[in-house]
């Protein structure tokens, strides 16, 4: 299930405000928040492993939930972003780009956490550098999301992030 486009335009409010957390507003993301409480325990990595949960649950959503520290406050910042999944890797594209608070706070820390359906990981995110390899990760977003997608809620397509994620 895609975020409407209600939902993206609070995320970019938020995400250019730093608000600390940011559930899309629909029952269904609020009843899967409650739910990650009470299920992250077991489906958390441990002992260099990811968790057969944590597959499932990529192969399950079209967006997952990055918790990310703050460059300057050392707070923790939680958002829902979209991403592409390959083995063993994640990649992400912030949506106003290398402007992006979130991609900003990575690139400064880059350890990182990310949600999928209940199930968490966490994992340090590697910068892409390269603009032919952010624009391959930005033409994967197209294919899985759609090119008037992508165009419509990705202004500034310069910058990626991979992060690797134990198998």
């Amino acid at each position: 299930m895609m975020i409407s486009p209600e939902s993206f335009d609070q995320h970019r409010a938020l995400d250019s405000s730093r608000a600390s957390v940011f559930v899309p507003g629909t029952a269904g993301n609020e009843r899967r928040v409650a739910q990650a409480a009470t299920r992250t325990a077991g489906a958390t990595q441990q002992g260099g492993k990811m968790s057969a949960t944590f597959t499932e649950a990529l192969n399950g959503t079209n967006e997952l939930t990055i918790a990310v520290t703050g460059r300057a406050t050392g707070r923790e910042f939680s958002m829902p972003v979209w991403f592409v999944a390959e083995t063993g890797k994640v990649y992400l594209v912030p949506v106003h780009g290398s402007d992006s608070d979130w991609y900003r706070n990575v690139v400064a820390k880059p350890r990182l956490q990310l949600t999928a359906d209940g199930a968490t990981v966490s994992a340090t995110a590697t910068p892409i550098g390269d603009p032919a390899r952010v624009q391959q990760v930005v033409e994967r977003f197209r294919t899985k999301y759609g090119e008037q997608q992508i165009a419509s809620y990705y202004p500034k397509t310069d910058a990626a992030i991979e992060v690797s994620v134990p198998e």
